[in-house]
């Protein structure tokens, strides 16, 4: 069981990671919000250790994913229980190498971090939010580098700081120990800060390809009435129609914009053709689709972005390959069929499985739809077909006034720099914004305000580690961690 030392521990270590993620610019607290994280683990068993560690995760997800049960309760409550078991995890590596190897083991724990943080982006249970990298995400000059490393060398150097900051902690009678590691610490700030100046251009980037993105601001449960739908689509239609007198090139609309089947209702269709023709001007939106699978006699819907061009009744589309899990989905209900009978209040959508790119004259790109943004692989792949920018569309208003639209805006960032790449994000209630390929943001929307925003990007102008490498950081932090665990496990055996 635990003692009030251990509660107060995960508590103080809780709370300090909790304001480490926006809406909070308090990102520095991530640098030591750990220390009493390992204090807590310190010398316990592997059940004690697990406990403690699930707790600590506990009171982190549930102050910062409070939000997710808004849209469906027991899908909510159900991720909220789920995702500390990966702070249980990490607790077994800890206690596994602090046995054999004591104190030493800790400049182990960056590696096993970051491996359990990849491994938590894996699968159709994957949702990487809240990576320890991101806490960083207002401070951009300090992450430049993860054109390299991507999010996860981020969160090691996070973990990294912790570490010494354990250290210093635990050596604060030794002035020599004190100054070594004080200087490290410094060193391990600096260093990427001064990188990050040195990369960032002063002057204002080119705008090769000018966007038009229209927040509607449209209550998400009344957008599904059909008495709403028509004065959903005036509604686009006016913004745009205003949008259009500053010659965009590509006007975006948000996920689920059309809130009907797209494909299937003509007249629907028949307003985005008509708008189109109108300004002349290329067009995105989501909206939800299905097809009929004829081999098992089964329905599969998706959730999609639909694609019009100007003085042409053909669109294509872009199905969503990335979904929540309890929200857009039941994870594995599609290999273990009595999860089919569990219903969580989930939309129950497939997986899309086509890496659809669009073209317009100003250049290539791809949409990504919702929480698709954090996903550094999936990103690269569409990045690596040639796209000159990316378009993401969201609808956040299910969240309210929480920190998660901004927490779901902030990782966008990451995106941006890791593939140096520029990004415009449309969200139905907000936050919509521009992302420049430095992972700097301009021309903001303001939370459930019906407006809409215009303005250019560059065009992507060569690759980077990560486009190229994808995460290998990780999976080099994830090898360590094996190979660790090998090491010792051989070691127990020999001796």
């Amino acid at each position: 069981m635990l003692n009030k030392r251990d509660i107060v521990l995960a508590l103080a270590a809780g709370v300090g990671l909790i304001f480490s993620f926006p809406p909070f610019h308090t990102g520095f607290l991530a640098l030591f919000a750990l220390v009493p994280f390992f204090l807590l683990l310190k010398g316990k068993g592997y059940r004690e250790a697990m406990l403690s560690a699930y707790l600590t995760g506990f009171i982190f997800y549930t102050g910062t994913l409070y939000w997710v049960v808004l849209p469906t309760v027991a899908g909510g409550i159900a991720l909220v229980l789920f995702l500390p078991v990966f702070f249980s995890l990490f607790s077994v590596t800890f206690v596994f190498f602090y046995k054999k190897w004591g104190a030493r083991s800790l400049w182990l724990v960056p590696f096993c971090w970051t491996a359990i943080e990849w491994v938590r982006s894996i699968g159709e249970m994957a949702f990487p939010w809240l990576s320890l990298g991101y806490s960083q995400t207002y401070f951009t000059p300090l992450i430049q580098y993860a054109t390299v490393t991507g999010v996860y060398g981020v969160s090691f150097w996070v973990v990294l700081i912790n570490v010494l900051a354990y250290f210093l902690l635990a050596n604060r009678d030794d002035a020599k120990k004190i100054l070594l590691l004080s200087g490290s610490i410094l060193i391990l700030v600096f260093l990427p800060l001064l990188y990050g100046y040195y990369v960032i251009p002063e002057e204002d980037l080119n705008a090769d390809v000018k966007i038009a993105l229209i927040q509607g601001n449209i209550d998400p449960y009344a957008k599904w009435s059909k008495e709403f739908v028509q004065t959903n689509f005036a509604l686009y239609r006016e913004l745009s129609l205003e949008a259009a007198r500053r010659s965009p090139d590509l006007v975006v609309w948000p996920e689920t914009a059309a809130p009907c089947y797209l494909k299937r209702h003509s007249h629907y269709r028949n307003i985005v053709h008509h708008l189109i023709d109108s300004i002349q001007v290329p067009l995105v939106t989501g909206a939800p689709d299905y097809r009929y699978r004829a081999k098992d006699r089964k329905v599969l819907y998706y959730n999609s972005a639909f694609f019009f061009q100007p003085n042409s009744r053909k669109f294509r589309l872009y199905n969503k390959i990335e979904l929540v899990p309890f929200s857009e989905k039941i994870p594995f209900e599609d290999h273990i069929p009595v999860l089919q009978k569990v219903n969580l209040g989930e939309a129950d959508f497939s997986y899309g499985t086509e890496y659809t790119t669009f073209d317009i004259p100003q250049g290539k790109f791809a949409i990504l739809i919702c929480f698709e943004s954090i996903f550094p692989e999936l990103v690269r792949t569409f990045v690596n077909k040639g796209c000159d920018f990316l378009v993401n569309i969201t609808n956040d208003g299910w969240f309210g006034r929480t920190s998660g639209p901004y927490q779901h805006a902030q990782m966008a960032v990451f995106r941006a720099i890791e593939n140096r790449i520029g990004m415009a994000r449309c969200a139905n209630s907000g936050i919509s914004q521009f992302i420049d390929r430095f992972g700097r943001i301009y021309n903001q929307t303001s939370l459930f305000k019906r407006e809409f925003a215009v303005n250019g990007l560059e065009k992507r102008k060569g690759s980077t580690v990560f486009s190229r490498y994808g995460d290998i950081f990780a999976k080099v932090c994830a090898g360590v961690s094996l190979c660790c665990v090998i090491v010792r496990i051989l070691g127990r055996k020999w001796a």
